[in-house]
């Protein structure tokens, strides 16, 4: 059983270490008004590995103390694939509530918009970042 063990611990880290990760966008719809408010991210390991599916991906995880590090790859991946893929509206991510301890990106003891700026920062820093998800205000009036 050990070696089952390491074998999951295994491929884990290296889903996580390798950035194979593959997000897929579930549409949120407000059927009051008929709109697409965003799109929820969700997350698979890779096809045919035994952590492909979220459940398993998630348990291992628990199992082997890397929770905070898959969630940490699982936001990056989305947040990734949206911009890429342009999508209209707003990105939903799951999280934790441990997720929040390693919410101070820029390690400043606090968590703040500086946090986000330098996420931010660091996703877009190989591109433009994606284009604003709703039209520019006009002139007031």
């Amino acid at each position: 059983m050990d070696a089952l063990f390491d074998d999951e611990l295994l491929e884990l880290q290296r889903i996580i270490a390798e950035g194979l990760l593959t997000p897929v966008f579930q549409p949120i719809i407000d059927f009051r008004v008929r709109a697409l408010l965003g799109y929820e991210a969700l997350i698979r390991g890779p096809e045919g590995s035994p952590l492909q599916f979220p459940d398993q991906l998630f348990a291992a995880a628990r199992r082997h103390a890397l929770s905070s590090a898959l969630e940490h790859a699982c936001r990056e991946a989305s947040l990734r694939a949206f911009a890429a893929q342009k999508l209209a509206g707003r990105i939903f991510l799951n999280v934790t509530p441990g997720c929040l301890d390693a919410a101070d990106v820029n390690d400043s003891g606090e968590i703040n918009i500086t946090d986000a700026v330098a996420l931010l920062g660091y996703l877009f820093a190989a591109g433009a970042p994606p284009a604003a998800p709703f039209p520019l205000p006009g002139r007031d009036e």
